[in-house]
């Protein structure tokens, strides 16, 4: 009979296998083309798509923070890779999303969706290692390199005429499936709970107000756009996931 330990993994498999088995069943996935049609499109001193620009400022001022963080409270040791990776994959995210959204379109999106998928995958396999087992190291670089080819092989895909976001879709969303269950089922050993919870409620407004764009943005009168605000929550979630990492959070 199979105890409860050894029964945790075969969750996270589970979730992982049927994941990638209903993606397999799906037709490919093109990227939306109204994606790159955005409600505030407002033009402030020359800067396209102002806002939605500018509010990529604040993945820049969340890694700028994290670093005398880092430096002050050091990560576990163990850890220090995968918080190094992070902070770079916001810092270069913050200038990629600009240039995207300042002239949207697939080359544009490259720079936009490759930081944040290294960051992403970086954070993930960290929660492994501190949750899981310290093996999910092995997983690293794996997992770096499955991130940045999910992007190029969308962009090649799309320059075939028949795009395919079936792996970017991967690594976007089964680490917000394995998460919960993780956190569930298991103890950390070096990280903090809250501050990821506190992250993973940000990242999930984030991707709320992003859907919603067009209706925040009638709803606060053209102040601001829910694309726009999801900078702003992306950024706060990437923050305390930093604060999640650190011995004295």
């Amino acid at each position: 009979m199979v105890s409860m330990i050894e029964r945790k993994p075969l969750v996270l498999i589970g979730i992982s296998v049927v994941c990638i088995a209903i993606l397999l069943w799906q037709e490919a996935i093109p990227q939306d083309q109204s994606y790159f049609v955005f409600a505030d499109a407002r033009t402030w001193f020359g800067i396209q798509n102002a806002w939605n620009v500018l509010s990529n400022l604040g993945f820049l001022v969340a890694a700028i923070l994290a670093v005398p963080l880092f430096m002050r409270f050091k990560p576990a040791l163990e850890l220090r890779l995968y918080v190094r990776v992070f902070i770079c994959g916001v810092f270069v995210t913050g200038f990629g999303s600009a240039w995207f959204h300042w002239a949207p379109n697939n080359a544009s999106l490259v720079w936009d969706r490759l930081p944040m998928t290294i960051a992403f995958s970086s954070f993930i396999v960290c929660v492994l290692h501190d949750y899981v087992t310290n093996k999910a190291r092995i997983w690293f670089w794996p997992a770096m390199a499955f991130s940045v080819a999910s992007v190029l092989f969308w962009y090649w895909t799309e320059t075939l005429g028949r795009g395919d976001l079936r792996p970017y879709v991967l690594v976007q969303f089964l680490p917000l499936l394995l998460l919960p269950a993780i956190m569930l089922m298991y103890q950390p050993k070096n990280t903090h709970r809250i501050p990821i919870v506190i992250a993973f409620v940000f990242y999930i407004l984030a991707k709320i107000t992003e859907h919603y764009d067009g209706q925040i943005y009638e709803l606060t009168q053209h102040f601001v756009s829910g694309h726009s605000l999801k900078h702003l929550l992306a950024a706060v979630a990437s923050f305390y996931i930093l604060k999640a990492c650190l011995r004295e959070a």
